[in-house]
């Protein structure tokens, strides 16, 4: 998605370009409250950068799975390699593939990569980290900061904002996921970039670009925010064939049924629109080329 020649890494590159809704406070507008949020703050090249501690363990009888560990792939036209981490340094120097690092959870180790391997903009990273309750776009001299959510909807017709984050470099894509609700299995948060690794895997996808991969994986959570909606427009139909057929039941019941039913679409609907606002936002970013800025207006 970016066209850039290679340059030197600034120690704290410098953001160009940043969109939010404008209702809601940038990050670096805000204070950061560390006291309720179970977090702790070290220091980074000067930056105060903040990691989690320990989560709760899960409750008794919950699903457990190990989906925590940071991987670094390598995708050629061979195909897909699994690299280790401590590869990363000088994978980033080489000509070569392009790098996806997928970051489950996290953790020191995200922190350090993303500061010290990297070396991202402390707000960007602090975002990453974060829960952001709106997408949100910074562009900087050699990579785009995306923001996104997928819905998941939970029980009694909650909706659940499962974020994505994203770095999209000239030929590396950094995936960030959640944090999530203890109340969603884990396995949620990884349903975009599953589907496109396994296409990768199988030979049905050869990305020779970090905006060819990211492309692929928005295109998945795109089609996952229609599921959602096609799910709830079944809903709302049985609801309205109860009222014309004079089968409302329990009129308070049914009252609960619209509001979670008008809840849910509402969710979605925010989440797509402000998304593609972010993607049409970033079609005007100076740097992208031809191929990245027709794959952000097919997004948008």
């Amino acid at each position: 998605m970016i066209s850039m020649t290679r340059s030197k890494r600034l120690s704290h590159p410098q953001r160009v370009c940043s969109l939010t809704m404008p209702w809601i406070p940038r990050t670096e507008d805000r204070p950061t409250l560390l006291a309720d949020r179970g977090m702790s703050s070290i220091y980074a090249r000067g930056w105060p950068i903040l990691h989690r501690t320990q989560p709760n363990p899960p409750s008794a009888g919950a699903r457990v799975r190990d989906v925590s560990r940071m991987e670094l792939r390598l995708i050629t036209d061979g195909g897909v390699e699994e690299r280790g981490v401590e590869e990363l340094p000088k994978l980033l120097k080489d000509e070569d593939g392009v790098l996806w690092v997928d970051i489950p959870t996290w953790d020191d180790e995200a922190v350090r990569v993303l500061s010290e391997v990297f070396r991202f903009h402390p707000l960007a990273v602090n975002d990453a980290m974060e829960r952001n309750r709106v997408p949100k776009m910074h562009a900087y001299h050699d990579h785009v900061f995306v923001i996104l959510h997928a819905p998941e909807r939970g029980k009694h017709g909650h909706v659940h904002y499962i974020e994505l984050d994203q770095f999209i470099g000239v030929r590396h894509l950094v995936t960030v996921h959640g944090p999530t609700n203890p109340a969603v299995h884990p396995d949620v948060a990884l349903r975009e970039t599953r589907a496109v690794l396994q296409r990768i895997q199988a030979g049905r996808l050869r990305p020779t670009t970090a905006s060819q991969l990211s492309h692929a994986i928005v295109t998945v959570l795109t089609r996952e925010q229609e599921d959602f909606i096609e799910t709830m427009t079944k809903d709302v139909w049985q609801l309205e064939q109860r009222l014309t057929g004079g089968n409302v039941g329990d009129p308070e019941k049914y009252l609960d049924e619209l509001f979670l039913a008008r809840h849910g679409l509402l969710a979605v609907r925010t989440m797509g629109a402000q998304s593609g606002a972010i993607y049409h936002s970033m079609t005007t970013l100076t740097g992208i080329s031809t191929e990245g800025r027709q794959l952000v207006a097919d997004t948008a």
